[in-house]
């Protein structure tokens, strides 16, 4: 049961009906999903459509395959293609891309799969000759405000986190050191933390711990350095009723 309702089923046929058994919308679908903040999908038997809790159809029988609504954006796909629509069943970013994330902190992650050479060259056989363009489909990822503006464009298999506090870690393989990196940015595209030999980021109350090659550290949400990245382990402590950092260097050695 979701939003006080429940999902039925009659012959075949789906419908939701609210605590007190009554008929919220008719028993007549193929299927249909819970009912989430006065809205569900219900599917012809082909397409999904999007209905309110009254069984108003807010959109014709279009998606092929919906995920759930997240900050009153859902991601849809037609044409083998991802795009979202909000509440109203109104489309806010077209459909144009290979997948989606949901929503979080007011942005979306979307992917495009790109070619990109690896190699080029021309295959002779007989009197005939051919070009051949020898690649490879990367995956490439970008960040979207409601808008649909891109506030991130990401290069080939980067990966891209949304940490809380409208912040986003972004993180890849640098093959010249043979390990990952990351980058800290906001929601709004800024670069607090820029990319670095630093490889790991992990969200903490009130700051980021960074995992490198070095060592450990922190920074503050707004980028601005807490403790060095060259520490072996950083911890907090209650010494005499007071907060202190438990801090130990790499050769063993620790202060407060």
């Amino acid at each position: 049961a979701t939003d006080g309702s429940f999902d039925v089923m009659l012959d075949g046929r789906f419908g939701i009906i609210d605590t007190n058994g009554n008929v919220m919308v008719p028993i007549i679908y193929n299927s249909i999903t819970n009912l989430t903040n006065h809205r569900a999908f219900v599917s012809d038997g082909a397409l999904y459509a999007l209905i309110n809790r009254n069984g108003k159809l807010l959109t014709g029988y279009i998606f092929e395959q919906m995920s759930f609504f997240s900050e009153g954006y859902c991601c849809i796909v037609r044409n083998k293609l991802c795009g979202y629509i909000d509440s109203t069943g109104k489309l806010i970013i077209a459909c144009k891309y290979n997948k989606g994330d949901d929503f979080y902190n007011g942005v979306v992650t979307v992917y495009t799969n790109k070619w990109d050479d690896i190699d080029q060259y021309r295959l002779t056989q007989g009197k005939q000759s051919t070009n051949i363009r020898a690649g490879i489909t990367n995956e490439y990822p970008v960040v979207l405000n409601t808008n649909g503006k891109i506030i991130y464009a990401g290069s080939a298999n980067e990966e891209i986190t949304t940490i809380g506090n409208g912040f986003l870690v972004c993180e890849k393989y640098e093959p010249s050191i043979s390990k990952r990196i990351g980058q800290i940015i906001t929601t709004k595209g800024i670069i607090v933390f820029p990319y670095s030999k630093y490889c790991a980021f992990y969200q903490e109350d009130n700051w980021i711990r960074i995992q490198g090659s070095t060592g450990t550290g922190l920074i503050s949400y707004e980028g601005k350095e807490i403790l060095p990245v060259k520490f072996s382990m950083i911890k907090e402590t209650t010494v005499d009723g007071k907060k202190l950092w438990a801090v130990s260097f790499q050769d063993g050695d620790y202060f407060y």
